[in-house]
């Protein structure tokens, strides 16, 4: 992109949602430099240790199990936990979760926020936002989504320099 004129990775946000932070924490993983900030909302972080969740063994026919040794290579290939690197220079991170989030366990955020801000060496934020009202795209107001919302589009604009600091 940055070849073709389209931006630069100082520019370049990434989003991932439930299921869509495997991809997004993959690709910020493999190449941190790509991006100038990234948020995960209620997002699969730790898919080795997903299938222990409560809502986990419903995920077992789409992304396998741990119990099978293929099953465990494919998830830990995709798990962004997993493959957080000390001393990698991470873009800036958003974590949200909402506490009442029946797929996606809280514990997938809280632990990869810690361990971004352990491994991190590129001196920019690591911040975790938990609502205590929100869930998993569910049981929430208008007005609730709208200030998750308005939380991350504030955070890309800061961090991509859309908006003075």
């Amino acid at each position: 992109m940055q070849q073709q004129g389209w931006t630069s990775p100082a520019k370049l946000g990434l989003w991932g949602v439930s299921a869509g932070g495997i991809a997004a924490g993959r690709a910020m993983t493999e190449q941190p430099e790509l991006f100038g900030a990234v948020v995960f909302s209620s997002a699969a972080l730790d898919m080795v240790s997903a299938e222990r969740e409560p809502y986990g063994p419903t995920n077992v026919p789409e992304f396998g199990t741990v119990r099978r040794e293929a099953d465990f290579k494919a998830l830990l290939a995709m798990s962004t936990y997993h493959h957080i690197r000390d001393g990698a220079a991470y873009p800036a991170v958003l974590i949200t979760h909402g506490m009442s989030d029946p797929r996606v366990a809280l514990w997938n955020s809280t632990k990869t926020a810690a361990r971004l801000q352990a491994a991190s060496r590129s001196g920019q934020p690591v911040w975790l936002w938990v609502d205590d009202q929100l869930g998993h795209s569910l049981g929430h107001t208008r007005a609730q989504e709208l200030r998750g919302l308005a939380l991350v589009q504030g955070f890309f604009r800061a961090q991509l320099g859309l908006v003075p600091r």
